[in-house]
């Protein structure tokens, strides 16, 4: 459990923080600002 452990935690975490934490606050906070914001003003 200690490589397998340290490579779930380590290299996934910074996969799912990382890259995913980059798509959503990224492509979700450009679809919510552009996209809503568009629509919501009109």
């Amino acid at each position: 459990m200690g490589r397998l452990g340290d490579w779930v935690t380590g290299r996934w975490g910074d996969w799912v923080t990382g890259r995913w934490g980059d798509w959503v606050t990224g492509r979700l906070g450009d679809w919510e600002t552009g996209r809503l914001g568009d629509g919501e003003t009109g």
